[in-house]
């Protein structure tokens, strides 16, 4: 998992500020973490969102608009070990990704 906790002078975003950047409602970024992608710190009912869970959001988001869907997004984010360099769990997450690709899209007409 990608969420590793940041240093205490590290910036912090709030719900707002994010949904006002990335021009997405507060409720979007309440269901990313009720699924389990975002982690905010919290101050009383406040979120607090580190510049970990800001790029994840952006993550998210490009992977909605590359046509992933959250669960793939998710699995994604799950094999990322900050500890390794990742190679084995990249190759096979690309091999599984690239089963389900349509090789010939333009014949279809898409």
């Amino acid at each position: 998992m990608i969420h590793k906790p940041d240093n205490k002078t590290s910036p912090t975003y709030t719900i707002a500020e994010l949904a006002r950047e990335f021009d997405i409602t507060n409720r979007a970024i309440r269901f990313y973490e009720d699924q389990g992608l975002l982690y905010p710190a919290r101050n009383g009912q406040q979120r607090l969102y580190s510049p970990g869970d800001r790029t994840l959001l952006k993550l998210i988001l490009r992977g909605k608009r590359l046509g992933f869907s959250l669960a793939e997004s998710k699995k994604l984010f799950d094999l990322y070990d900050p500890d390794t360099d990742n190679k084995h769990n990249w190759k096979h997450a690309g091999h599984d990704r690239r089963k389900n690709v349509d090789p010939e899209p333009a014949a279809k007409g898409y």
